[in-house]
C-alpha cells in the first residue's frame, strides 16, 4: 500500500474477505497510519517509522518496540509482524515467546532505495512456497542485503541470493560461533533447504570413533553443527580432574575436522537451549543411548524433525584412554 488512492477502503476489505474465504495469505507492506485497515491480514510489514507513528507507545527499546507490534497484532488479528529497522535489521514478532531479532547481513549499503519492497516480495514468495515466518524472513533479509548493495531501484535475482549465502556460509565456516550468529547463519541455510545435523559431546581427547562419528553424522544432512561443553560444564558432568584439554583447544581441534561446519559453546549441562533455538533437522546420538534417553528428543520430534542413534566404534572411549594413560604411567 503506497496510500495513493488505489487501496481504498472498500478494495482492501474485498481483497481480505475473497482471501479468507479461499484460505490464501495476505501479506501486507502498509503505509497508513491506521493499521485498522488491514484487520485479517496474515502478516504485516511495516518500517520502525512506520510501527511508530502508528501505536500509542514510546518505543525506545526492544522491550517497547515488543510491546508495540504485540499492540498491532492484537488490532489487525495478525498472524505475524515483520518489522524491519534499516543498518539494525529486521524483527519477526508472532508473540511474546516467538520474538526473532535478524541482524542485518549487508556488506555495504549503497542506496536502501527499494528495499522495503525486496523484503515483502520474497517474503511473501518464501511464505506463499511453503516457507515459515521465520524463514521467510531471513531470506528476504538476506535478499535485501543485496539490494541495497546496487545503487539505485534494484532487483535481486535467485543466483544473488545463492552467492550470497555460499558467500556468508564459507565466511564462518568451521569457526566457533556464539548461538545468536550460529541463528543467523542456520537461518539463512534453512532459507535455501538445506538439512542441519546436530550433535554435542566434551571431545576430550578426540580418538577415531569420534572422527567416524561425526563423519557419519555430516553425511545425515547438508550442515554439521556441534555443540561443545564449556570447560565449566564438563567439570560438572565429568568432575574436577576434567576437561583434560581446555575448551579453546578441544574447539580448534573440531574446527580442523572438514566434516564440522559450525560449533558453539555451551555451559549448562546439556544442549537443550541451543537445539530449542537452532532447531536442527535431525539430532544426533550415539547408539550406546537409548532413543527416550537423548536429551532434546522432545523438541525435535515437537516441531517434526527427527533422532537418529549412529552404531558406536567399539575399542574407542575417552575414559578407557585415560585409565590406559595412568596405568602405562602409573598415576594414582
Amino acid at each position: 500500500d503506497y496510500h495513493k488512492g488505489v487501496l481504498t477502503d472498500k478494495v482492501i476489505k474485498a481483497i481480505m474477505y475473497r482471501a479468507q474465504k479461499s484460505k490464501k495469505p495476505v501479506i501486507v507492506d502498509p503505509k497508513s497510519s491506521d493499521f485498522s485497515l488491514y484487520k485479517g491480514a496474515t502478516v504485516i510489514t511495516p518500517n520502525a517509522r512506520e510501527v511508530a507513528r502508528s501505536v500509542p507507545i514510546k518505543i525506545e527499546d526492544k522491550e517497547d518496540l515488543g510491546r508495540a507490534a504485540e499492540y498491532l497484532l492484537n488490532l489487525t488479528r495478525a498472524q505475524a509482524i515483520l518489522i524491519t529497522r534499516g543498518k539494525d535489521g529486521m524483527v519477526l514478532y508472532q508473540n511474546k515467546e516467538k520474538f526473532v531479532s535478524i541482524p542485518t547481513v549487508a556488506k555495504e549499503v549503497f542506496d536502501v532505495t527499494g528495499a522495503g519492497d525486496t523484503v515483502i516480495s520474497v517474503f511473501s514468495m518464501a511464505v506463499f512456497g511453503g516457507f515459515n515466518f521465520q524463514e521467510a524472513a531471513w531470506l528476504s533479509n538476506m535478499a535485501a542485503s543485496v539490494v541495497v548493495g546496487k545503487v539505485g531501484t534494484a532487483v535481486v535475482t535467485l543466483e544473488e541470493i545463492n552467492e550470497f549465502l555460499h558467500d556468508e556460509m564459507l565466511r564462518t565456516s568451521h569457526t566457533v560461533l556464539e548461538l545468536d550468529e550460529l541463528k543467523k547463519i542456520l537461518g539463512l541455510a534453512k532459507s535455501t533447504e538445506k538439512k542441519i545435523v546436530f550433535t554435542n559431546g566434551c571431545f576430550d581427547i578426540i580418538h577415531g570413533g569420534h572422527i567416524e562419528f561425526l563423519q557419519q553424522a555430516k553425511a545425515l544432512g547438508d550442515i554439521l553443527v556441534v555443540g561443545l561443553n564449556s570447560d565449566k560444564s564438563v567439570k560438572k558432568l565429568k568432575g574436577e580432574n576434567r576437561p583434560i584439554k581446555t575448551e579453546r583447544e578441544r574447539a580448534n581441534i573440531l574446527a580442523a575436522l572438514k566434516y564440522i561446519d559450525y560449533i558453539t559453546l555451551f555451559e549448562e549441562t546439556t544442549p537443550e537451549k541451543i537445539i530449542q533455538e537452532i532447531r536442527p533437522d535431525i539430532l544426533v546420538k550415539g547408539a550406546d543411548y537409548k532413543i527416550d534417553e537423548v536429551v532434546g528428543r522432545e523438541i525435535v520430534e515437537g516441531y517434526g524433525a527427527k533422532v537418529e542413534l549412529l552404531p558406536i566404534v567399539e575399542g574407542h572411549s575417552t575414559t578407557k584412554t585415560l585409565e590406559k594413560i595412568l596405568e602405562k604411567h602409573k598415576i594414582s
